[in-house]
């Protein structure tokens, strides 16, 4: 028998060759519906762990990950602690912790001669990190923490721009406490910042830390507490006991001293994105179920448009599984062709939303202001590799099909 004429050559001359119409039609639909949903998964992954990383970033930039506060303490700050730098020191040890910083906090009202508005007045020593506030800082400068206290204070674009005020504008800020005269004073504005978080933006407003210890009367050694930023934040299992034993053994007995979990204290936000975790799943579901139905249907006109091609095969001596496998490696083209066209589609929406802020969001509603893109190399690849494999072996099903076509029915008519 000739090399032309071997059930191998005829196999790979059927599988390259170009099929009928209807079938032609079927696998470019196939092949679109695989690249369609691969492009969402991605997309829908990117977008979730973008919310994911974004909001985390901009929750641990105001308010840390973990905060030591004092056991009676309030939202107003009420009961202060005195430093202790035998536990800054044990904290900052702890190998999750990236800073330990020691903060004061007021919370008042802000008021400009156009309106007024309820804020938390946070000031902050020479010794703070405000990396986070320099990377949003949209105009002017955040606020001289060296040795001369200035009365200047630092406040999203948010804020100002709804008490009508601007860098170099003055505004007043006023607490008052439970028997005590309202306590008030002015400060210059001196610089703005914008995260796109709409509802921190608009509630914390940056200042010298003496500013606020001379506002509510305390001495120089007192604060608020102590904001606790990780190196990863979703990363600290076990970390909050090991704070509270640190804080059992060093604090003072006239202070108890507890540990406030910055995702168990904002449920609001954190419960939402758990929201979104179920969301991205019901999608990644349909899209697979999508592309599956579609390969299916190739699959099935691909076998029967080609049963009495399959029987002549058979009859030339393929078994089987050699039958079975020229499908499959036809489908493994199918969905290796989709896969990539979905990978450069997913990908390249991904780096245009990431770069070029094509779709924004309310931000009073989604608490960002654009949707945020976080794409890692392995999550494509897993999409990859999980899409390409459950097909195969879902596709493995309908060629069984093979096994029960007989030869001699087939071709008996050719």
């Amino acid at each position: 028998m000739s090399r032309q004429n071997t059930p191998l050559f005829l196999a790979r001359r059927f599988s390259t060759s170009a099929d009928g119409e209807s079938r032609g039609t079927m696998i470019r639909i196939s092949i679109a519906t695989t690249a369609l949903s691969v492009a969402v998964m991605i997309l829908s992954l990117a977008v979730v762990a973008g919310f994911k990383s974004e909001l985390a970033e901009k929750v641990d930039g105001f308010m840390g990950r973990f905060r030591v506060v004092a056991l009676a303490w309030s939202s107003e700050g009420e009961q202060p602690i005195t430093r202790i730098e035998s536990l800054e020191r044990r904290i900052a040890a702890e190998p999750e912790v990236e800073s330990v910083n020691a903060y004061a906090v007021r919370s008042g009202v802000l008021k400009s001669d156009a309106a007024v508005s309820g804020v938390m007045l946070k000031g902050v020593g020479e010794d703070f990190d405000l990396s986070f506030f320099e990377e949003y800082l949209t105009e002017g400068e955040l606020p001289q923490l060296d040795s001369v206290r200035t009365k200047e204070v630092a406040l999203s674009g948010s804020l100002a721009r709804l008490l009508d005020v601007g860098v170099g504008d003055r505004v007043e800020f006023m607490f008052v406490e439970t028997d005590t005269p309202p306590r008030r004073d002015r400060y210059r504005i001196c610089g703005l910042y914008d995260t796109g978080f709409a509802e921190l933006d608009k509630t914390y407003v940056l200042t010298d830390i003496r500013n606020v210890q001379r506002l509510a009367g305390w001495g120089a050694d007192e604060v608020s507490g102590y904001e606790i930023k990780t190196r990863d934040f979703a990363d600290v299992e076990g970390l909050d006991e090991r704070l509270y034993l640190a804080t059992v053994e060093l604090e003072c007995d006239e202070a108890p001293l507890m540990i406030i979990d910055t995702v168990a204290d904002n449920p609001t936000i954190f419960d939402w994105l758990k929201a979104h975790d179920v969301n991205a799943v019901v999608i990644i579901t349909i899209m697979f179920v999508v592309s599956l139905l579609s390969a299916l249907s190739a699959l099935l006109i691909m076998l029967l448009e080609r049963t009495r091609t399959i029987g002549l095969l058979k009859a030339l001596g393929m078994d089987n599984g050699a039958v079975q496998r020229v499908f499959m490696y036809r489908s493994l083209f199918i969905a290796a062709v989709g896969v990539a066209i979905g990978d450069v589609v997913g990908i390249a929406l991904c780096l245009a939303q990431k770069h070029l802020h094509l779709i924004s969001l309310d931000s009073e509603g989604y608490f960002l202001d654009e949707v945020p893109i976080d794409l890692g190399v392995w999550e494509v690849v897993a999409v990859d590799a999980g899409v390409v494999v459950l097909l195969m072996l879902v596709l493995m099903l309908p060629t069984l099909i093979i096994s029960k076509i007989k030869p001699e029915k087939t071709i008996r008519y050719q």
